[in-house]
């Protein structure tokens, strides 16, 4: 399971507004890090950090293993 987390609110986002590519990443997140998070939130989180230049289906970068991380 997979989440996209933008820099910008959902109004400014990537995917709805006029923000770039640049500004999300796909959080690939461990089995035991998956549950409902709220939109909007601020939230940290860690990982291993994928560049992705060849599949169109998933986002430039790629946060893999990801889990919240408490700051």
């Amino acid at each position: 399971m997979f989440f996209i987390l933008s820099r910008y609110p959902l109004s400014s986002c990537y995917f709805c507004g006029a923000a770039g590519p640049e500004t999300v990443v796909e959080l690939q997140l461990k089995p035991e890090a998956v549950k409902r998070y709220r939109m909007d939130e601020q939230l940290s989180f860690k990982g291993t950090l994928l560049l992705n230049v060849n599949d169109l289906d998933h986002c430039n970068y790629i946060l893999k293993g990801a889990e919240f991380h408490q700051q």
